[in-house]
């Protein structure tokens, strides 16, 4: 009899660890679960972070693309007009040598400036031709 006391004592004690054990395991089980939802949520979240960015850079991506076709449109517009100035400035250049014969001619067939009264008008026009002449040269 006292064996089977022993015995039940003993078993006792085990029991009583195992329902102790029991408890600690059942609360780390409870901490994981909530961590799981955490984690989910956390997930979740940075799966629609990745979604709007995915949209975020396909939209940036098609204003590039036409950002990009309007510069070319105005490259091309620009290479029409760079055309047309070329084109405006050989015709201003070939007007300026016929001015310039013109005024040459026009000072051989007058008379000598010392017959003649000196005009402020004339000489400043004669210097303002020459000047923009000057510039049309440069400026091709």
């Amino acid at each position: 009899m006292m064996l089977k006391l022993v015995l039940d004592v003993i078993m006792l004690g085990l029991l009583g660890a195992t329902i102790f054990y029991c408890i600690v395991l059942s609360r780390r089980i409870d901490v994981l679960r909530r961590d799981a939802l955490s984690m989910q949520a956390v997930v979740a979240g940075f799966h629609d972070v990745a979604a709007r960015a995915e949209s975020g850079a396909a939209s940036l991506k098609a204003l590039a693309g036409e950002g990009t076709a309007e510069l070319r449109r105005r490259i091309e517009e620009s290479g029409a007009l760079k055309t047309d100035m070329d084109a405006l400035i050989q015709r201003g250049e070939g007007v300026a040598d016929r001015l310039m014969e013109a005024t040459a001619v026009a000072r051989a067939s007058a008379p000598s400036r010392s017959s003649r009264p000196e005009s402020d008008g004339v000489s400043e026009i004669e210097a303002n031709a020459a000047a923009f002449i000057k510039s049309l040269r440069r400026a091709r």
